[in-house]
């Protein structure tokens, strides 16, 4: 099993379409899919089970709630544990619409091998950008949909699971803060592009995307749970208070519902000061 890939993907209330195409385009030889659902619509479920029925090696595990991105992540982390696979066992992870050719994620895998040997590494993600780069740049955090890492990581000896109380947004980030804090490096080879199916029009301002009203409780509240819970330097707090800043301003000037947002914006600011590392459970995230 060391040599077997396993693919984690979490879903909610997918655009099937897109995740069929995303499934065919990933799966391959030794390649293992493992998605979690965090209790879709019935008629998703129901569209959820005919996929795994039609593809032998993807695994479906369907909640009865949604529990959050991270905590989704974490059952499947979990269960490999269970099961004995060896820490050199690969994992790749991917949003549900957005997704990596099965050739890519083995470039990756060989990628992340190689600066194993050279460097601490813990995770390596795909280029962002819709610009194909080249080289390895090694950055502070990365997104988790499109990276790559081994089951070892997840381990609290190393790195440990993802924080699933944030339930979602900065989740993959916190992961990686913790993997520095840890002696650990990450890095985005550019080489590599990751390939985003959206379902609709992202509503946009001046070039520069809205944040969902309905998510911008989670991104206030977890950037400051995850800055607290890292020991970041005062440096890091200032400069990510000042991108947290010019976010609030962008929403309160130019969303939709400014007075909505500014009032979940402020929930997520005094949720996250309020926040202390001895508590294990943060609240708010009935907020949805």
């Amino acid at each position: 099993m060391a040599d077997e890939i396993i693919v984690i993907v979490v879903t909610y209330n997918p655009n099937i379409k897109i995740l069929r195409n995303s499934i065919i385009e990933v799966l391959g030889p030794n390649l293992k899919m493992k998605l979690v659902d965090n209790n879709s619509k019935n008629e998703i479920k129901e569209e959820l089970l005919r996929i795994k029925h039609d593809f032998s090696n993807v695994d479906v595990n369907l909640l009865d709630e949604n529990l959050g991105i991270g905590n989704a992540q974490n059952i499947v982390l979990s269960e490999l544990k269970k099961e004995h696979y060896a820490d050199s066992t690969t994992l790749c992870f991917f949003d549900q619409d957005s997704y990596l050719s099965y050739g890519d994620i083995l470039r990756l895998k060989s990628q992340f091998e190689s600066q194993r040997k050279k460097r601490n590494i813990a995770a390596l993600g795909a280029n962002l950008s819709n610009e194909k780069g080249s080289g390895i740049d090694y950055v502070d955090e990365i997104i988790s949909s499109g990276s790559i890492s081994n089951l070892c990581f997840f381990n609290e000896c190393h790195v440990g699971n993802f924080m699933g109380e944030l339930f979602i947004d900065f989740i993959d980030y916190e992961w990686c803060w913790r993997a520095k804090q840890k002696g650990y490096e990450v890095a985005i080879d550019r080489s590599i592009i990751l390939h985003h199916q959206l379902g609709g029009e992202l509503k946009r301002r001046f070039g520069k995307q809205l944040t969902p009203t309905d998510r911008l409780y989670y991104v206030f509240r977890n950037l400051i749970v995850s800055l607290k819970v890292t020991d970041a330097s005062l440096a890091k707090k200032a400069v990510w208070a000042f991108r947290a800043s010019k976010t609030l301003i962008f929403q309160l000037t130019l969303a939709d519902h400014r007075i909505e947002s500014g009032k979940r914006m402020l929930l997520g600011i005094r949720d996250g000061l309020k926040y202390k590392k001895s508590v294990e459970k943060i609240g708010g995230n009935t907020i949805l």
